[in-house]
């Protein structure tokens, strides 16, 4: 009834009240200490990874992703949305503070960087990425064309599609940067 999906909401609520406070306010001792119980680092890892192939800060924990309390794991998850490619190498691993406190713990970040140069050192991946961007361009083409109240024009259109493909590549060869 209302008042027990109400009361779930608050339930909810207090659990992201939970997690911000962990994140923001916990000691580094705490924090290394129980991060791993709170969330799900290999998802989060993932998710990191793929803003660091974007080349972007456009997400972070607190911006542009949805943070989900998984109750079968027990664990937080961020969910990728509104994923912002950029046009030159400007993710940095500092500007999120859920990552920059994660990533301060030596085996964190030595666990990220060995998911991240795994999916790099294989060319199949990039070609995967490409072909799948493509495919999409493909299915999607001719409903863009048709559309006479898209942002852009149509020529300026087929430019952007040719420039977030080259941005794919050049994103994916400047990844290797953030190992070093």
């Amino acid at each position: 009834d209302y008042v027990n999906i109400f009361n779930k909401e608050d339930e909810k609520k207090e659990e992201m009240r939970f997690f911000n406070d962990f994140i923001k306010k916990s000691s580094d001792v705490d924090f290394k200490k129980y991060i791993s119980v709170f969330v799900d680092l290999d998802k989060l890892y993932y998710w990191n990874i793929l803003n660091i192939l974007a080349a972007s800060n456009h997400q972070t924990e607190t911006t542009n992703s949805i943070i989900y309390f998984n109750g079968i794991t027990g664990k937080f998850e961020i969910i990728p949305w509104d994923t912002n490619i950029a046009l030159s190498n400007r993710y940095k691993d500092n500007y999120a503070l859920l990552m920059n406190r994660v990533l301060s713990i030596d085996s964190n970040r030595q666990r990220r960087n060995e998911l991240l140069e795994e999916y790099l050192n294989d060319s199949d991946n990039l070609n995967d990425d490409l072909k799948y961007y493509d495919k999409l361009y493909e299915i999607t083409r001719s409903d863009f064309l048709k559309d006479h109240y898209k942002l852009y024009n149509n020529l300026s259109y087929l430019d952007k599609v040719k420039l977030y493909r080259e941005m794919i590549k050049n994103n994916f060869e400047k990844s290797q940067d953030v190992l070093n």
